[in-house]
Parts: C-alpha cells; sequence; structure tokens
C-alpha cells in the first residue's frame, strides 16, 4: 500500500463541491484515479476483489474435479471438517468464474461463453431442484458422483440440497 500526501487544502470538484485532498485522502492502494470522480477508486477495487474471488471460486472447482478424477477423498473434502464438494456443485463453480470473467471482456467470443456458462450454473441448479422436489431417486444428474467413494451428506448422493439448487439459479440468471 502506498501513501501520499497532497496538501491540506479542498479543491473544487467539476459538480461544484469540494474534494478533500487532505492527509485522509492521500491514502491509496497504489490505484491513482483522479480526484475529479471519487468513486472510481472504489468501484476498480470492487471490481478487482470480484474478478480474484471468481477466479478463486473456479480454480476451487478444478480441484475439486480434478479429485474426483483421481479418487482422492482429502481433495474432494477442502477441509476435513466439511463435507465433501459434489462433483456437479464443483463444475457449477467452474462455470461461474467463467461467467463472470467472461462477462468482464468487451470481445463478443468471451461475452458468449459467459452467458453459455451461466446457463450452464442455472441449469444445474435448476435440474436439481426439480429432481429434489419431485422425490426422484439417483439419475443421471448424479452419475459424476462416484459411489462408495466419499460419504453423501445428502439423500441423493451427488444432488446438491434444495438451498443450494436455488442458489445456483439463482446466480446463473444475473
Amino acid at each position: 500500500m502506498s501513501a501520499r500526501v497532497v496538501g491540506e487544502s479542498a479543491e473544487p470538484a467539476a459538480d461544484g463541491g469540494t474534494i478533500s485532498t487532505g492527509l485522509m485522502g492521500a491514502f491509496s492502494a497504489g490505484l491513482d484515479v483522479p480526484l475529479d470522480r471519487p468513486g472510481q477508486r472504489s468501484s476498480r477495487r470492487v471490481h478487482l476483489v470480484g474478478m480474484v474471488l471468481a477466479c478463486l471460486s473456479g480454480a476451487i472447482g478444478a480441484v475439486v474435479l480434478v479429485g474426483y478424477a483421481v479418487r482422492e477423498e482429502w481433495i474432494v473434502e477442502i477441509a476435513p471438517s466439511l463435507p465433501p464438494m459434489y462433483p456437479n456443485a464443483a463444475l457449477a463453480l467452474l462455470a461461474g468464474a467463467l461467467s463472470v470473467v467472461g462477462a468482464q471482456s468487451h470481445r463478443r467470443g468471451l461475452n458468449a461463453v459467459a452467458a453459455a456458462a451461466a446457463c450452464v450454473v442455472f441449469s444445474i441448479g435448476a435440474i436439481g431442484l426439480v429432481l429434489d422436489v419431485g422425490g426422484a431417486g439417483r439419475t443421471w444428474f448424479e452419475a459424476l458422483f462416484p459411489s462408495g467413494f466419499v460419504v453423501a451428506t445428502t439423500p441423493v448422493g451427488g444432488r446438491p440440497v434444495i438451498e443450494s439448487c436455488l442458489a445456483l439459479m439463482l446466480l446463473g440468471s444475473t
């Protein structure tokens, strides 16, 4: 983090108000943004945090899928005190990350990938919700979840609970 002391005066802003350039406004995280747009610095930081979190969640989803591929229980549980993440939830994390990162691009092709990835997230939630509400047993939807590998924590192993399905639908629709 860097700090700059600009001065102790107030400068007139474009809208007629004043912007303090005193010591309180002198701290920044390395983003030099013109003071005529004070909200821009916060917006860039929030955008950066969102992109980092999206990439981290996508990486977690990818690692869990690798854990299922190589049959390593410690990878799919992420932490010993947590239940295993199901493969379709890991796939939704990976697709959600693609959706967020692709939506930030100005290229038409990446925007299409982002929209398709968001549809995948929504579909995983919607299919799981329909199967849960309908009381269906094990179906093709749980095919990625190998039986006898890790202990299932839901009534139908490999299918997210209703609350998770609703969250995935909400995330996929945004």
